[in-house]
């Protein structure tokens, strides 16, 4: 629990969380408020190593559209939890998010990728790869 003097508002929380999720289609990662130390959970990829330096900006792909957001927010605990369709293909996608002080501390996601689908590496681009189509034949 954050002391309720030092605890950020739903706004900020809120705030924080959509700047991460706009820097995958904007490539505005400066516009993010990066905390230190950070974690990073994404992909089933861990950013840190439980030191000071630990760090989530380790990039993230370009023009990938975060749409369909809904937020959880517990100022009490400074977490939000973004529900939203990742990409393209509009994967279903959860981001969880701890925010300590107006800063990302730790950001932990889950997409649900069907099989036979490939989700673009960091500078990619977006959406399915040749010759896979996207769920529920989107494109």
């Amino acid at each position: 629990m954050i002391a309720p003097a030092e605890r950020d508002s739903r706004d900020t929380l809120v705030a924080g969380a959509n700047a991460y999720l706009d820097a995958f289609l904007e490539q505005k990662v400066d516009a993010v408020p990066w905390g230190y130390p950070c974690n990073r959970t994404e992909g089933g990829l861990r950013t840190g190593k439980g030191v000071p330096e630990d760090s989530c900006q380790v990039g993230v792909p370009a023009g990938v559209n975060i749409v369909a957001r809904r937020f959880i927010v517990d100022e009490t605990i400074g977490s939000v939890v973004a529900f939203c369709t990742f990409g393209v293909g509009g994967l279903p996608d959860i981001h969880l998010f701890r925010v300590e002080k107006g800063k990302l501390r730790f950001v932990h996601t889950m997409t649900h990728v069907p099989p036979g689908y490939q989700v673009p590496r960091v500078g990619q681009g977006r959406g399915p790869a040749p010759g896979n189509q996207a769920p529920d034949g989107q494109k």
